[in-house]
């Protein structure tokens, strides 16, 4: 085992100027931190001479966790959570017919929402692979309705029929809006 002890000694004279005040500060500042290391070396010195010695490092080995593991499962018996909730139980989403109809189309994910039919516009969202389309194309930009119920526009040549990379086939549709004026899609 590796020990070590630092020690400091410091003498002040009577009449001594700052420069011998500061030079003793360093002194002192410098032995402290040469403590600080030599302390922080222990750990590692220890480590390593345990290993020299073919040692095992402190811890578990896994097939201790794992035998301590089922011990813990015996010790404190099944955990019954109960039946599970009832459907009936759960709130049911509440749909509003919008104002103008929409249509589920597809786009690429996270191309930028712009806040008008203009790419000098703020961003104000990004978009996922179904996006709510309606109205007539702006400019080269079509709109859209956001996930935070505000209207916003992409670029029309972004727009494509929604194609689903899990459900190959399968089709989208808008459901309704949310009451924030978010759309809901529902998918086929």
């Amino acid at each position: 085992m590796v020990r070590g002890v630092v020690s400091v000694r410091v003498r002040a004279g009577e009449g001594e100027g700052v420069d011998q005040k500061g030079t003793m500060m360093r002194r002192i500042i410098l032995a402290a931190m040469s403590a600080c290391l030599l302390v922080g070396g222990l750990p590692h010195a220890q480590a390593q001479q345990r290993q020299g010695q073919g040692q095992q490092q402190p811890g578990f080995t896994p097939q201790e966790l794992d035998r301590m593991s089922q011990q813990r499962m015996e010790e404190r018996g099944r955990v019954d959570h109960g039946p599970p909730v009832p459907l009936s139980s759960v709130p049911k989403l509440q749909l509003f017919q919008p104002a103008e109809p929409w249509v589920c189309k597809g786009t690429g994910d996270w191309l930028p929402i712009y806040a008008a039919p203009s790419k000098s516009s703020a961003v104000v969202g990004k978009t996922l692979s179904a996006i709510a389309v309606g109205g007539r194309n702006v400019n080269g930009f079509s709109r859209i309705l956001t996930n935070g119920g505000t209207i916003g526009y992409v670029p029309s040549e972004t727009i494509h029929e929604y194609r689903s990379d899990v459900n190959p086939g399968s089709t989208c549709s808008v459901e309704g809006v949310r009451a924030n004026g978010a759309p809901v899609f529902a998918y086929h």
